[in-house]
């Protein structure tokens, strides 16, 4: 037959596939292991490939020599064929070997794995024969099932007799003994009426091992016993009756128990009030399980389809815990299968019947290209296509392909991988093979199989991929559109990069030709419902949005669009990009980093520096992806060799100009922008603009990424090196060359040091400044070996290099340029952190700190024109602020030092041995001296000198009451210019200040008492005392009645006091309210005349005399004319004394006068 009449056989047959394929029966029954245990059939139907011979070899070394792998859990997805196979272990551990189901399985398996045959052999020959138990999960709590599960086995093998009696059982006794005894039968009734409970219920309760089900039984015993506990003395530990059947098992041809929990997972998913207990039963038969020995085999297999890790989802604490330790007692099995094998699985399900390779290959000729373009796919790299499309025709490999990667993320039981073969449902390959007799059966049928799965699977994802799939299902009445929608919510299930969708994988998909599919995909597109990624070309679907929120998109693009310009809409997009330098980072211990922007080509050209980029923000280098408009990368290449700052710029360079599709990806991002910044937008639009916008920035990002590969663009700098990762490090080698390693990452970095080693870096600095660093060894003594500060330490001794030398020199250098005038240290941190050196902020402390102590002179540091002290947080704020910070190195250090050990031994100080230190010691206690002397030496100015102090005493009290003090300029320069004299001078000038104050306040206040005799008519020669003490004597002052302040001045003199200065300062006290010692300004006037009204009022008030005995009957004085207020005063008193009546005696009333009186006297 030549070729045309095979194309011709193909395109004009009118058959159905059924004619020639047909679903093999095996398959179209799923396996139960339970109901099909003893239809052996089903062993010689089994066909053993090379995935099922690996399972069956490992169980059958658990029988013949690995006790320790007799408790496992089976794992494998839904549809994968785990029931069979245990089905099919079962077997061949009841069955002897010559029987004829299991001759027919042998002769597959020698074929398969000769050696899994001969081990068989020999373990069937040693007699090994297994008595199979299926747990059934549809049981309340585990103990009941596994006494079921366990009985049933013995009374299908007709060994009932040895089965244990349980509590269950005796129960059970008890009621057929009262049925039987008419003494009970009327008691067990009523007590039932009592208790509300049904016989009929509780018999068939114990007869199914129910716990519930017993302890109604004993209440209801405890009841018809009035008051006796049911004691059944019964073993009733489950776990211990396996543990025993597997021993008598021996009597009656069995070497032990092969237990099997069928559909485990449904177990554990109950997560009921028994659960703890039941793993803890299970947890104990585990352990028999592992401990049975060679002729009384307990083995225990758990089935299911997840890892017993992935149950453990939301509950509790506890149980996850139980999970964990049962989970340590379990080996686990996986049962996978290689997509070769899935493919022969397949294979195996579709029996070709005769004309079928006539058939297959009218289609092969008929669809050659079809074939040929699959070919080539990486997808089927190790698999030969042939086979596939052959073996598992009519389906399209790739559906072939789609469907084992589906059934393992969603299978379950009513629809595995085998019923998408071999059921009835409409969208099956059974189906299909009835009613078509052309096309194959593409990947779109297994969406339509599995969307019910798709809906209600675990993974959120899975269900958001259908979500969006029926949704866009509903938009379009196409039906290559809808098809074309079903394979890629396929493909973005099965999520592997070798099956994406882009045009050619759809077409390939749904059988159609790339016009076709093409077609269908720009229609989806332009109707919003797909959307084309702009980097790979995958298709994927549209996020939603209102037709608001495209509208006004719309218009944006239609009014403004090209306003912006595309480099400003992309760096405001994607700010923070980064490229690393690693050889460089690698070899210096250090990050640097580019900054990565956009330009257009005409900006780029407009520019003739790049120092504004600089400055707006840190990096160490600027890599710009340059737009191409122009089309001249010549142009912009030549440009771009005369621009200034260009030494750590690089360019990449578009070699074509930018594609329309993304330039108008980069203006609807920003259109979408400008939505999102308009307030009136509300919640619900806001919101799916924000999703949308998200996601068009990461597509624009990998569209970019994409244009501005390395592979895509040309590369140019000013240097040439041709490899683009060498260039990076390249440049900063030359223009970082001598940076300092410094070894500690979290400190050496330009801002964020993190807080954990900002204080141990800062207490490193202030251990050089003050010279407290030995430089013998290699820590810290006071610090532990792992401590930040000794971390810090040892970086830097270890950074000790050729470059540290340098930058310590550059630094030193510096310093000693100050001592000729102060400078701004602007230029200095501006010189360490540009190239060459290109010094971090957070190490450049370490290396000034450093500097300092390496230094011979006295340093001063200025924050504007106040001196501040020379420490770590100074030297932070001066790199952070250099323009505000000044340093000064002084000249003549030892004078000054000797000046400064002079001072602290004058005044009893003890040394710091340390500058700075005792400089600052020194300050403190002068300054003490100063403010702690009397407020009338510390009012004192030149201007206001009313004491005669001498005058550099007195700028001594200007320069430390100001708070500002320069420390170093007030010791070594201020205070020695007071006194116009040298430093040695100068000490004994200080030592003498308390004395010379003492003695000019002494002077004043004797001048005062001098003044105060001459009011009282006195000589100088006379004390103060006695000039006084005589004018009251001689004007009898103390028989008068005087005002307060009279009467406190002459009670001074009540005391003798021969020392005037003592005495005048009492006197100040009493007249003015202070001291002579805290007045803060020349009083000595305001006294005198204060003291002259006294003296006149006191001898005014000589005239009236009263006198008063102590014999309360004997009072005598003279009537004085009483005033209007002298009147009221009598009348309140008056009122006192009748408010109080006869509760106070005349006489004590008198006796109270009489005290007043005395008082006032």
């Amino acid at each position: 037959m030549v070729r045309s009449d095979i194309e011709r056989e193909y395109t004009e047959r009118k058959r159905r596939y059924s004619d020639i394929v047909s679903i093999n029966e095996q398959f179209k029954n799923s396996v139960n292991i339970e109901y099909d245990l003893n239809s052996y059939h089903k062993l010689s139907e089994y066909i053993p490939t090379d995935d099922i011979c690996e399972v069956m070899q490992y169980f059958f070394n658990a029988a013949e020599v690995n006790k320790n792998n007799r408790a496992n859990i089976l794992v494998g997805p839904y549809g994968k064929g785990k029931s069979y196979l245990v089905l099919s272990l079962l077997q061949l551990f009841m069955l002897d070997k010559d029987d004829e189901n299991v001759t027919v399985f042998l002769n597959k398996l020698k074929q398969v794995n000769s050696e899994l045959y001969d081990q068989y052999i020999r373990i069937k020959n040693s007699g090994l024969k297994l008595l199979p138990v299926i747990i059934n999960s549809n049981y309340t709590h585990l103990a009941q099932a596994l006494n079921v599960a366990l009985k049933e086995a013995l009374d299908t093998a007709g060994l009932n007799g040895i089965f244990p009696d349980t509590a269950f059982d005796v129960s059970l006794k008890v009621l057929a003994q009262w049925n039987d005894d008419p003494t009970y039968k009327e008691n067990v009734e009523q007590c039932l009426n009592t208790l509300g409970m049904n016989l009929k219920t509780i018999k068939n309760g114990l007869k199914e091992y129910d716990i519930q089900a017993l302890k109604s039984f004993e209440t209801l015993y405890n009841c018809v016993i009035n008051g006796l506990e049911f004691n059944p003395l019964t073993n009733d530990d489950v776990v211990k009756n396996y543990q025993d059947i597997s021993v008598k098992l021996k009597d009656y041809g069995y070497n032990g128990l092969f237990v099997v929990f069928d559909e485990f997972s449904k177990f554990i998913d109950a997560d009921n009030d028994s659960l703890l207990l039941d793993l803890k039963i299970l947890q104990d038969l585990a352990e028999a399980a592992q401990r049975s020995g060679k002729d009384s085999q307990l083995h225990l297999c758990c089935i299911t389809h997840k890892s017993l890790n992935a149950y453990y989802g939301n509950k509790k604490e506890a149980t996850v815990n139980a999970f964990r330790t049962v989970e340590g007692r379990f080996k686990e099995v996986n049962f996978t299968r290689s997509m070769d094998q899935s493919y022969q699985i397949i294979s195996l399900a579709i029996n070709k019947k005769e004309g079928f390779d006539k058939v297959i290959g009218a289609y092969y000729v008929a669809y050659k290209n079809f074939y040929n373009e699959l070919s080539v796919l990486d997808l089927f790299a190790n698999t030969s296509l042939k086979s596939i499309g052959k073996g598992c025709f009519p389906m399209n490999p790739l559906t072939t392909y789609a469907v084992v990667e589906v059934s393992e993320k969603v299978a379950q039981n009513e629809r595995t991988l085998f019923t998408f073969i071999s059921d009835n449902d409409s969208n099956s390959l059974s189906t299909f093979i009835r009613n078509n007799g052309t096309g194959l059966f593409n990947v779109d049928k297994i969406y339509d199989y599995f969307k019910e799965l798709f809906k209600k699977s675990d993974d959120k994802a899975i269900r958001e991929i259908e979500r969006k799939a029926e949704i866009n299902l509903s938009k379009t009445g196409d039906l290559l559109e809808k098809k074309i929608i079903k394979v890629l919510a396929i493909m973005k299930i099965v999520d592997n990069a070798l099956f994406t969708p882009v045009v050619d994988m759809l077409a390939h998909s749904l059988e159609v030709s790339r016009e076709e599919a093409l077609s269908a995909l720009n229609s989806l597109v332009e109707k919003k419902m797909l959307k084309k990624h702009l980097a790979t070309e995958q298709y994927d679907f549209a996020l939603a949005s209102s037709k608001n929120i495209t509208n006004r998109v719309d218009l944006i693009l239609a009014s403004k669009s090209k306003i912006d310009k595309l480099s400003s809409i992309l760096n405001e997009s994607f700010k923070n990009q980064f490229v690393l330098p690693r050889k460089y980072n690698a070899v210096k211990k250090m990050t640097r980093f580019y900054k990565g922007k956009y330009i257009s080509d005409f900006e780029l050209l407009a520019l003739n520096s790049f120092e504004v980029f600089y400055k707006d923000e840190f990096c160490d280098g600027l890599i710009f992806n340059v737009i191409n408009t122009m089309n001249d990368v010549d142009k912009v290449r030549s440009h771009f060799k005369n621009m200034q700052y260009s030494n750590t710029v690089i360019l990449k360079m578009q070699t074509s100009p930018i594609s329309e599709s993304v330039k108008s990806a980069i203006y609807h991002l920003n259109a979408l922008k400008e939505v999102l910044s308009d307030k009136r937008l509300d919640d619900l639009d806001k919101e799916q603009t924000k999703i949308i916008y998200d996601d068009e920035v990461n597509e624009l990002k990998s569209a970019l990424g994409l244009v501005f590969n390395t592979k895509n663009v040309d590369i140019i700098s000013q240097y040439v090196v041709s490899d683009y990762n060498e260039l990076l490090s390249f440049i900063m080698e030359k223009e970082y060359a001598l940076t300092p390693i410094f070894n500690v990452e979290m400190v050496n970095k330009e801002n964020g040091v993190s807080q954990q080693y900002i204080k141990p870096r800062n207490k490193v600095v202030d251990l050089y400044i003050n010279s407290e660093v030995d430089l013998d060894l290699d820590h810290l003594e006071e610090y532990s070996l792992s401590s930040p500060e000794n971390t810090i330490y040892r970086a830097l001794k270890h950074s000790d290099s050729s470059e540290l030398r340098e930058v310590l020199d550059v630094i030193k250098a510096f310093f000693r340029d100050t001592e000729r005038n102060k400078l701004s240290v602007e230029n200095l941190v501006s010189k360490l952190k540009n190239s060459p050196y290109g010094i971090r902020n957070g190490v450049l402390p370490l290396y000034i700190g450093v500097a300092i102590s390496e230094l011979n002179g006295d340093l001063i540091l200025y924050n504007g024109s106040r001196e501040v002290d020379l420490n770590a947080d100074n030297i932070n704020k001066l790199i952070a602020q250099p323009n505000n910070y000044y340093l000064n190195l002084k000249k003549g250090s030892n004078k000054k030092t000797k000046f400064l050990n002079d001072l602290l031994a004058v005044f009893d100080l003890v040394s710091a041995n340390n500058f700075k230190q005792d400089m600052d010691i020194a300050i403190k206690y002068l300054q003490k001296m100063v403010m702690n002397q009397p407020q009338i030496i510390r009012c004192l100015n030149s201007k206001n000198n009313f004491i005669d102090l001498n005058n550099s005493y007195v700028q001594l009290n200007v320069v430390f009451n100001n708070f500002n003090l320069n420390k170093y300029d007030t010791l070594f320069e201020i205070i020695p210019g007071l006194f116009n004299d040298s430093f040695e001078n100068t000490v004994d000038k200080l030592k003498s200040y308390s004395d010379e104050i003492s003695q000019c306040v002494e002077v004043y206040s004797k001048s005062i008492a001098d003044s105060i005799k001459e009011v009282f008519d006195s000589s100088r020669e006379e004390s103060l005392f006695n000039s006084v003490d005589a004018w009251i004597e001689k004007n009898e002052i103390k028989s008068k009645i005087l005002e307060n302040k009279e009467k406190e001045f002459i009670k001074i003199f009540d005391v003798k006091n021969y020392n005037d200065v003592n005495l005048v300062n009492s006197i100040s006290k009493v007249v003015l309210g202070t001291r002579i010692t805290d007045w803060n300004k020349d009083k000595k006037e305001e006294l005198l005349a204060q003291i002259k009204l006294i003296k006149e009022g006191s001898v005014k008030r000589a005239k009236v005399s009263v006198n008063v005995s102590d014999n309360l009957n004997t009072v005598e004085y003279q009537n004085v004319e009483i005033s209007k207020i002298g009147k009221l005063l009598k009348n309140n008193v008056e009122d006192i004394f009748d408010e109080f009546g006869d509760s106070v005696s005349n006489e004590e009333k008198i006796s109270i006068l009489n005290s007043l009186i005395k008082e006032l006297l």
